[in-house]
């Protein structure tokens, strides 16, 4: 049982909401891109042209589309000038054609695993934002050898107005509810409560902030 790897627990998260399409991509400033490649039987490891991926929206072999983090698995960069691998964990067969669709953008996105700086700029919003913001851990078992660890988990949406706000947080609580138990890295995770609308500083009160917490309670590792 491997330990709690909270980098590859948001980079999935994030992976999800970008690809919800909560935000349009053109508010999102970003572009959709497919690659196509042909499987040589032994390849396993596929690098997309385009530079700059915020995410991977889905993955075929040959029409048959592949679960992310089981049949392939991706790592999200933000690094403009450095190219996204997909790896696949068994190769595609000889000759089979290989889709794999992704958005990518060079100035940035409209969604992070992490919260925005006070000080940025009116037009960086509408945004949405998560972390994991605490954990608690305890032992279990008789043999002091198995740890339960709940996270919880704060998802921010930032509008621009208190109407737009409202509309982001609440398509975001469904998406995060449809997904709860679908998840590769996390168990489940399940709805907390919520945060009150609030006025962000330094945007002259346009921009409102309001927040939904969830929890993943049983995430277990070994000691």
């Amino acid at each position: 049982m491997a330990n709690i790897n909270y980098k590859q627990i948001k980079e999935e998260l994030l992976n999800r909401i970008r690809n919800a399409d909560i935000m349009s991509i053109t508010t999102r400033g970003v572009t959709t891109q497919t690659d196509n490649f042909t499987g040589t039987g032994s390849q396993t490891e596929f690098v997309l042209t385009n530079s700059g991926i915020k995410n991977i929206r889905s993955v075929k072999i040959a029409t048959v589309l592949q679960d992310p983090l089981v049949d392939y698995v991706y790592t999200l960069t933000d690094i403009d000038s450095e190219n996204q691998k997909i790896n696949f964990i068994v190769a595609p067969g000889n000759t089979v054609a290989i889709e794999i669709i992704y958005d990518t953008s060079s100035t940035g996105d409209k969604i992070y695993d992490d919260f925005p700086k006070v000080e940025i700029s009116n037009d960086k919003y509408p945004r949405i934002g998560f972390d994991i913001v605490s954990d608690s851990t305890s032992l279990q078992g008789f043999d002091r050898q198995l740890y339960q660890t709940e996270l919880l988990l704060t998802f921010s949406a930032y509008g621009l107005g208190k109407n737009q706000t409202e509309d982001i947080l609440s398509n975001l609580r469904q998406e995060l509810h449809d997904i709860r138990k679908d998840l590769v890295r996390l168990e489940y995770i399940e709805p907390r409560g919520r945060s009150r609308m609030i006025p962000l500083e330094g945007t002259n009160d346009k921009v409102f902030k309001r927040s939904v917490d969830f929890a993943a309670p049983f995430e277990f590792e070994e000691g």
